[in-house]
């Protein structure tokens, strides 16, 4: 896995020209930074991002202050988050997104604005702080109900308590109180990747110390623990066709919200299941695979109408949320598969945003796989808009392929049906 997106970084500046020519001569997307490491200041910006867009509601209303100390550490956190951004990017490039994203936020915070309109400018800029530095927003493995609840028993419940409701002894003694995570609207604001954030980082001011000594993977048990005690004795009801990259990144309002835009009833009884008890097991591969596919589709799409940028970020998403994760369990289902798909991806980006940023004249075919593994050609739309606007063409067949080893190789064979069953 490293192998490919240390190959991904040292092309993207490259990347950057073809997009360019690819646009039409728009301009070109920011470059990746490449992704810092686990704790730093990219991830510190999520953090405090998360902590404007839930607490900023309980500073102001209706356009006034209703709590002065609250708002006053809502400006400092949004003074914060544009000191972060200068730090990890030294300098910031003109008209830089995640810097004019960064600086709507606090600018909304200044002006008082309306706790909807924060919350809203506060998830486009987490939104591309998270694509701009590659954060992981999702565990690597299913996370340990065992291990979660051992955890939890030894360094929260003194002060949580042990139903989350912070009514212990210790909690009394201290100012401001640690969080109840059956308070609903406090519930409603996390997200497993925000709890995971604050556990790296913890929340000065507050008893909340960092947990940073804790691995990666022990953090994120206890961060998917926290929303499964919030929703402790509700009625539950699965299964739930949602990834776990999904249940990281999502509220539970966005869940539910997910669940019945697809047709789910009783979405909120959908959602306990997938809190308490889907997070802990073993997904199904072809519900990630097929993650893997629609995001390799939106991919294409976004690169054919000229979203370069959003085309990249897509291909890193489907890669890190939708594949990586099975990594382990298709690698001993089938090493060499496995390592012929993460080829497939290397190349893709390569195919998309070659380190020479060649971008050759005429008429070329793209080659994909057909469904039944027969090689065809087509005509890519991408090659003709460019020779009909740039005078080049270029090779959009890496997505196909990818999808091809996905579909074909990677799914072990069910008796009586179609290995393809994606």
């Amino acid at each position: 896995m490293k192998s490919i997106f240390n190959i991904w970084r040292r092309h993207f500046a490259a990347a950057l020209a073809v997009a360019a020519v690819m646009a039409g001569c728009s301009r070109a997307p920011q470059a990746l930074v490449p992704a810092p490491p686990d704790g730093g200041d990219a991830q510190r910006l999520v953090t405090v991002l998360d902590y404007v867009s839930s607490d900023y509601a309980r500073a102001v209303q209706g356009g006034t202050v209703v709590s002065a100390d609250e708002y006053d550490e809502q400006v400092k956190f949004a003074g914060d988050a544009q000191a972060l951004v200068a730090s990890v990017l030294k300098p910031a490039p003109p008209g830089d997104p995640l810097v004019a994203a960064v600086a709507s936020v606090e600018a909304a915070v200044r002006a008082k604005a309306d706790p909807a309109d924060v919350a809203r400018a506060c998830r486009a800029a987490k939104a591309e702080a998270v694509a701009r530095f590659g954060l992981r927003t999702v565990p690597t493995e299913t996370p340990s109900l065992d291990r979660a609840q051992a955890l939890y028993t030894q360094s929260c419940l003194p002060c949580h308590g042990a139903t989350g409701d912070a009514r212990t002894e210790r909690a009394e003694l201290l100012d401001p109180k640690p969080a109840s995570f059956r308070e609903p609207a406090r519930l409603a604001a996390l997200s497993p990747y925000r709890v995971y954030n604050t556990l790296t980082f913890g929340v000065p001011g507050t008893g909340m110390a960092s947990f940073e000594a804790l691995s990666p993977s022990d953090r994120w048990a206890l961060a998917f623990y926290v929303l499964r005690l919030g929703h402790e004795g509700e009625p539950a009801r699965g299964p739930a066709a949602l990834s776990l990259a999904d249940q990281a990144i999502r509220t539970d309002p966005e869940i539910v919200e997910s669940l019945r835009a697809s047709g789910v009833e009783d979405p909120q009884e959908v959602l306990v299941h997938v809190r308490r008890e889907a997070a802990f097991r073993e997904p199904p591969a072809n519900l990630a695979l097929e993650r893997t596919r629609d995001m390799l589709r939106a991919a294409l799409v976004a690169f054919e109408e000229g979203r370069a940028h959003e085309a990249d970020r897509q291909v890193m998403d489907a890669y890190l949320e939708g594949f990586e994760p099975l990594e382990p369990r298709l690698r001993a289902r089938d090493a060499a598969a496995t390592a012929a798909v993460e080829t497939g991806f290397r190349d893709l980006r390569v195919r998309h945003y070659g380190d020479t940023a060649r971008v050759e004249l005429g008429e070329a075919p793209a080659r994909v796989n057909g469904a039944d593994g027969s090689v065809r050609q087509r005509e890519s739309p991408v090659a003709r808009r460019v020779s009909r606007e740039c005078g080049a063409r270029f090779d959009v067949g890496g997505a196909d392929e990818v999808m091809q080893h996905v579909d074909l190789q990677m799914v072990a064979p069910i008796p009586g049906r179609s290995r393809a069953i994606l």
